[in-house]
């Protein structure tokens, strides 16, 4: 799923630079729901919930840290 998951990031952040740091804030995010034992019956539409989450995480903490060095 990696190949279309990055595809999302990109198109949300906009930035080639952040698509593997979000992808591995993904990973990170199904690893924690795997520890707590949620069974997920549809894989695709979590891991996309799960990019399109983390990926407005990101473009939000970038907004803070532009707006902390103006």
């Amino acid at each position: 799923h990696g190949r279309w998951l990055r595809t999302v990031i990109l198109a949300r952040t906009g930035e080639l630079a952040a698509v593997e740091d979000v992808f591995q804030e993904v990973a990170l995010a199904v690893s924690k729901q795997q520890a707590q034992q949620r069974t997920v019956v549809r894989v695709e539409p979590y891991l996309y919930r799960l990019a399109v989450r983390q990926s407005l995480l990101h473009r939000r903490r970038a907004g803070r840290q532009r707006r902390l060095q103006m």
